[in-house]
């Protein structure tokens, strides 16, 4: 796989995770920096001897008092200054309707007509709870072409797809490409909805498809967040469930349909 496309991939994702609002000149300037930062990438001749080798210094001085001082110091300073408001503020647990072990997955591909799966993305924007995400099988034709993906999520995620200048804005939804995630809830067609539950990861560095113990209730075929909720609500009983709902029934909801 090409380190040019991977580059695309850790600091676009970076970048609209962060992000309150993610700008056309913004993404156009990410891909730019990631094809001068490709050009500068020199793998060792001996990878696993070398590589080994550097990540043990770079472990090393990040470990190391100074760094950890340095790090402690930032930390602090955004805690206290920055991000003290937001933590401050009741908020951001108000956004989490869902627990700590549950889930809402929406499986989709490229093959589904985009103003439904722009219908999903408006809905959860609306209810705006990050432990409901899209979920899509891999990348769009060849897997080293990540570029083609990122520019189809990024079509996907703005709030006006015809807008191309400095006042661009993107929807809050999270994209994941997740295979794990297809085979745990044996997806084979899309869309499909699952509410997930024991979702309790211990390594945050594998997937959420790695799970051995998966409770999921599944809807298939072409329906809106809200109606699959609903169907959902009936047979679990969930209070959680019932709760987005009612947030999107609520006035904030603007009358979107998702």
């Amino acid at each position: 796989m090409s380190y040019k496309y991977l580059i695309y991939l850790i600091i676009f994702m970076s970048s609209l995770a962060m992000a309150d609002e993610v700008k056309v000149s913004d993404v156009n300037a990410i891909l730019d920096q990631a094809d001068k930062l490709a050009k500068d990438i020199k793998l060792p001749d001996n990878f696993d001897k070398e590589g080994m080798k550097a990540a043990q210094e770079a472990y090393q001085t990040f470990q190391s008092d100074n760094i950890q001082a340095k790090i402690k110091e930032e930390k602090d300073s955004l805690l206290n200054n920055e991000f003290k408001e937001v933590l401050e503020s009741k908020d951001i647990e108000a956004l989490k309707k869902l627990g700590d072990g549950e889930r809402i997955y929406i499986f989709i591909s490229s093959s589904i007509p985009v103003e439904t799966i722009r219908n999903y993305i408006k809905t959860i924007d609306a209810v705006n709870d990050p432990r409901i995400c899209l979920v899509m099988r891999g990348f769009i034709g060849d897997v080293t072409d990540m570029k083609k993906t990122l520019t189809y999520i990024r079509s996907l995620l703005m709030k006006n797809p015809a807008c191309n200048d400095m006042t661009c804005q993107v929807f809050k939804s999270e994209v994941l490409i997740d295979p794990m995630l297809f085979r745990l809830y044996d997806v084979k067609a899309v869309p499909s909805i699952v509410y997930a539950k024991n979702v309790f990861i211990t390594d945050p560095e594998k997937s959420e498809g790695s799970l051995s113990n998966a409770d999921g209730l599944k809807i298939s075929g072409d329906i809106s967040l809200q109606y699959a909720l609903e169907k959902m609500a009936e047979k679990t009983e969930s209070q959680t469930i019932k709760d987005i709902l009612n947030q999107m029934k609520g006035s904030f909801y603007n009358g979107q349909k998702g």
